[in-house]
């Protein structure tokens, strides 16, 4: 609670021996959660009750206490601050409720590997959490990819999915710990990992987050050449690296290879477009590219829709002054 808010109310305490601090306190907390300046929200029925039966005792309370005690105007005024105060949370409170009850139907999606009824999960784990942890019983041996790929099915994945293991890495205590990507037909599904925590040979636990029930057509919608003439166009450039000859000698030359370029290439992959959730119709098949312009110097990640050539985000990534000092010196060799 602020300062301020105390600053009235001790005055009134001083001055005005008959005021009782409860109704100080009350006035003070009542005009925080009126005015917003703390967040404030009711996350169950049950909660919604509590709350007001102490909001009624509260108000029985401060009736009493406007009966009892001094009618000085400035302890009368401050008790219809109450009053007012109480009526305006009350309401709030209220209004939060119904909307809680309206959008009931809109609850969070609860992942397969995570719910109380896969009993598959539940005979060999140990512990699940909200967050996505799932440890294992001592007297479980899991072999390492058995259940990502063998059993993917138990994580919420189909035939059509795809876990494969992209990194590894070893900590201090003895843990070997192996992070695999989600794919679907073929393509890289973005925030769909789930990485595997080893010891002695078998898996104690592992963590992370699949895309579940996927449906997109191989093929996409917008070809390559049409999303990035779409990304060009919004980005509006005067002047590209590819469209320099001493960039794209720089290139050749770099890569040993007379045929590379900096012209864009675009990635074809499934990426979250929409909302926080990692569920399948936050997702789109977009392209990717990676745009580095000259005039204006910068570089650009562009995110198009496959499906219909929306433009997802085009963002500037840092500064071509990087990569122009880089070009220099390859330049200067």
């Amino acid at each position: 609670l602020k300062p301020s808010f105390f600053v009235d109310s001790i005055f009134v305490v001083r001055r005005k021996a008959q005021l009782n601090f409860y109704i100080v306190f009350s006035s003070a907390l009542l005009q925080v959660l009126c005015e917003k300046q703390t967040s404030f929200m009711i996350r169950s029925i049950k909660d919604y009750i509590l709350f007001t039966l102490f909001l009624k005792k509260w108000a029985n309370a401060t009736k009493e206490l406007q009966l009892k005690r001094s009618k000085s105007p400035i302890v009368k005024q401050l008790n219809t601050n109450v009053m007012k105060n109480f009526v305006k949370t009350y309401l709030i409170i209220t209004i939060g409720l119904i909307s809680q009850l309206t959008f009931a139907q809109k609850a969070e999606f609860i992942p397969t590997m995570l719910r109380e009824n896969n009993f598959a999960i539940r005979e060999i784990a140990n512990k699940v959490t909200p967050f996505g942890w799932i440890y294992f019983q001592e007297d479980t041996d899991i072999l390492p990819g058995n259940l990502l790929t063998e059993q993917k099915t138990l994580l919420g994945l189909n035939d059509e999915d795809e876990l494969i293991l992209s990194k590894t890495s070893n900590d201090k205590y003895g843990y070997e710990h192996r992070k695999y990507q989600q794919y679907y037909k073929g393509l890289l599904v973005k925030g769909g990992e789930i990485t595997e925590h080893i010891k002695g040979g078998k898996v104690e636990f592992m963590n992370g987050k699949v895309v579940e029930n996927l449906q997109f057509e191989s093929n996409p919608t917008i070809s390559e050449s049409k999303a990035l003439s779409i990304c060009l166009e919004k980005i509006g450039a005067k002047k590209y690296t590819w469209e320099d000859i001493r960039w794209e000698e720089s290139v050749k030359e770099e890569t040993k290879n007379n045929e590379a370029s900096n012209f864009p290439k675009g990635k074809l992959e499934f990426c979250l477009v929409t909302g926080s959730e990692l569920i399948s119709k936050n997702y789109d098949m977009v392209w990717t590219f990676q745009i580095h312009t000259l005039e204006p110097a910068s570089i650009k990640n562009a995110i198009i829709s496959a499906t219909n050539g929306d433009i997802i985000s085009i963002k500037e990534e840092g500064n071509i002054m990087v990569l122009l000092s880089h070009f220099l010196m390859q330049h200067n060799k």
